[in-house]
């Protein structure tokens, strides 16, 4: 879900005409335990891509509903 989340933080940005590579790369020399994430296909979280898919069909067989992963999955789309 964090790429999915740098992703619209990337469009979010570049709104706001901020260089979000630039705050990335900033945010990265700071001391303490940064990790930076890189926007890019997919939500991030699983390494296969169709988990992304997967997971909220399967939630909603237990009658819960995954808003975050699939709006994430809307975003990257």
């Amino acid at each position: 879900m964090t790429i999915g989340l740098v992703n619209e933080v990337m469009l979010l940005c570049d709104k706001m005409g901020i260089d979000a590579w630039k705050m990335i790369a900033e945010a990265k020399t700071k001391p303490y335990g940064f990790m930076p994430f890189y926007p890019r296909p997919g939500i991030g979280g699983h390494c296969i891509p169709i988990d992304s898919v997967y997971m909220p069909w399967k939630a909603r067989t237990f009658d819960f509903e995954s808003r975050f992963i699939e709006s994430a999955n809307y975003l990257n789309r």
